[in-house]
């Protein structure tokens, strides 16, 4: 798990993104989501729920990789829906 946590953690800085999680809270979290059953091969990530803030207790969630993707790409590019005018 400290290999996981390590990696997240080196991810945010290198990102210039918050990581104000001790291991035992990652840990915790990721036991409670199964992260280290889906991470990796089957493409599920630890994703930030609201992007303003930083990798923080309850501010997680687990996301599968083309979500993740998906959701940058839609902020990115300012997507709206189908009916709203542009």
């Amino acid at each position: 798990m400290k290999c996981r946590f390590d990696w997240v953690r080196s991810s945010a800085r290198k990102r210039g993104i918050a990581f104000l999680l001790t291991l035992e809270q990652f840990t915790s979290w990721a036991e409670e989501v199964g992260y280290l059953e889906h991470c990796g091969v089957r493409g599920y990530h630890c994703d930030r729920i609201d992007a303003s803030k930083g990798y923080e207790a309850g501010n997680l969630r687990l996301l599968h990789y083309t979500a993740n993707c998906s959701k940058g790409a839609r902020s990115e590019r300012g997507l709206r829906r189908p009916h709203e005018p542009r």
